[in-house]
């Protein structure tokens, strides 16, 4: 179907005269198939049904051709949340048909030829509704990209040129813009526009991909491939209240839950908390809506609420572990570490195989005490794991078990593994080493000289307790005491000002056999966050 308003008998009539209404009301309602229908649920047929009774009732009435567009557009816009689109583009034909001068209509119609890729049906809609609305910021981006989609770059300039007139401020005309001029082959100018808008919107990966071409186009190939790797899906952000009347009318679980984590994508946890609570509303029990709002309170620091709702996932699914493993990070955040190990435990014996379940156990033992326990738990991990990052992370963490049960060799190679297997250089694995060397290595030794370095980057990197306490032990273990004197007093400093030094003795410890003219002799002193319980909030 090429020409929906020639086929239908819609053409040619532009904006001059109204279609009968007593046509219009002849007009047979459109109707799902039987099979459309039993694929979706409950909640949605209910509201087809709603749509169409209020159809019925407002042509019973035969009052206003207004008033039945209405009707018919209200049922369009249901047809076309639920992606009933064939339905819906009748309904929303026949509202054009009685109200022509209406911008909503042809906007809709417009947007939904552009959600089936129906692109010159979908212009020749936004066509009109900018007719009607010359000024309207999201038909002037929507038939922008639909111009350039068809490579007709003049249209698409003056439609994004005109929508930046109208909101200065907004990323999607910017973004409009730098791409047009990187098909045009200016990549100095591609450059400038499209750093702008992902200024504004930060979220917009897609961005990334045209601006490292235009860094190419100008032959600059680190930048380049740096915007090349942030690439993603998401498209500048457009404020489409019309568009957002027609999702709110969704009934459809999936459909809101998917529009609830781009929500959460974009930052805006509030709203999309809103759309889970409206996912549970239709589906009480829907186990991924449940699993987003526990996440998403957690997330806000609403840890009662996110504990309350994971043990509801548990009722609603008793038989998988995730719940139990979420409970277990909430038990873990309230300062519950017995608790935590229970449900950790609870989730594995559902699922032997859960690898989030097993390191969060392991991470959990090794902090209440049970090193060996740990690094059983990370050893099955690594023997398991596949993937160079988790082979890394898992190997960090057996490193760690290793230190805790005073055995410098181990911990070193697993450590070392762990920084060897990582794609990157990882600062936590990095201060392990130089820890481990700093109290395990022989005095004198060429790895001795060597953690300076490193420990002086780290400090660098991100100077604060932690690193300072680590190149701290790097001066003692060559010798420059009077340095780690001054470093282990910032680091002190540091965590009175963080409110923690009550609960970091050795940070006295190591400053006073400093003082002493003596290096650590630990990796990891007593009350360090990584072999310690959370406190809880």
């Amino acid at each position: 179907m090429k020409r929906i308003y020639v086929v239908l008998g819609l053409g040619l009539w532009g904006l001059a005269g109204t279609a009968s209404l007593a046509t219009a009301q002849a007009l047979r309602v459109p109707a799902p198939t039987e099979a459309q229908l039993a694929a979706v649920p409950q909640s949605v047929r209910e509201a087809l049904d709603a749509a169409r009774n209020q159809l019925q009732q407002a042509t019973a009435k035969a009052a206003v051709a207004a008033d039945e567009a209405a009707a018919w557009a209200h049922l369009g816009d249901v047809f076309f949340v639920h992606e009933f689109n064939n339905e819906a583009r009748v309904a929303y034909q026949h509202a054009v048909a009685l109200d022509p001068r209406r911008f909503e209509w042809h906007y809709l119609l417009g947007m939904l030829e552009l959600s089936v890729e129906n692109v010159a049906e979908a212009i020749t809609s936004l066509d009109i509704a900018i007719g009607l609305d010359p000024d309207n910021y999201p038909a002037r981006i929507r038939r922008g990209r639909a111009h350039l989609d068809s490579a007709d770059l003049d249209r698409a300039k003056t439609d994004f040129e005109h929508a930046q007139a109208v909101s200065p401020e907004a990323a999607a005309a910017l973004g409009g813009l730098g791409r047009v001029a990187l098909e045009r082959g200016k990549y100095r100018e591609a450059v400038e526009l499209l750093s702008s808008a992902l200024a504004l919107d930060p979220a917009a990966s897609s961005l990334h991909h045209t601006l490292g071409m235009a860094y190419r186009g100008l032959g600059e190939l680190d930048l380049a491939r740096r915007h090349l790797a942030l690439r993603g899906d998401r498209e500048e952000t457009v404020d489409d209240p019309l568009l957002a009347r027609v999702q709110s009318k969704s009934r459809s679980p999936q459909f809101l839950l998917e529009l609830g984590l781009g929500l959460a994508d974009r930052g805006d946890l509030q709203g999309s908390l809103a759309m889970m609570a409206r996912v549970l509303r239709l589906e009480p029990n829907n186990p991924q809506a449940l699993l987003n709002a526990g996440e998403i309170l957690a997330r806000l620091d609403r840890i009662d609420d996110a504990h309350a709702v994971f043990l509801r996932l548990a009722e609603a699914d008793p038989q998988s572990g995730v719940a139990l493993f979420y409970l277990g990070q909430i038990e873990e955040v309230r300062g519950k570490p017995a608790a935590a190990i229970e449900s950790y435990r609870k989730a594995l014996e559902l699922d032997a195989a859960y690898a989030d379940a097993r390191a969060a156990l392991s991470r959990v033992l090794l902090q209440s005490g049970e090193p060996e326990a740990s690094a059983r738990g990370f050893r099955e991990l690594l023997a398991a794991a596949s993937m160079p990052t988790e082979q890394a992370e898992y190997s960090y963490w057996l490193g760690l078990a290793e230190i805790a049960q005073n055995d410098c060799v181990r911990a070193r190679e697993a450590v070392a593994r762990a920084h060897e297997l990582s794609p990157q250089p990882l600062a936590e694995y990095l201060d392990a080493l130089v820890r481990i060397d700093s109290t395990c290595a022989a005095p004198g030794g060429e790895r001795l000289k060597e953690i300076v370095a490193i420990g002086e980057q780290l400090y660098d990197f991100n100077t604060g307790l932690d690193s300072a306490e680590t190149l701290a032990m790097a001066y003692a273990a060559n010798g420059r005491f009077e340095d780690a004197v001054d470093l282990q007093r910032y680091a002190i400093f540091e965590a009175v000002k963080a409110g923690v030094l009550s609960q970091r003795p050795a940070l006295q410890e190591n400053l006073a056999r400093y003082e002493s003219g003596e290096r650590s002799i630990r990796p990891y002193g007593q009350g360090h966050p990584l072999f310690s319980p959370h406190a809880g909030p």
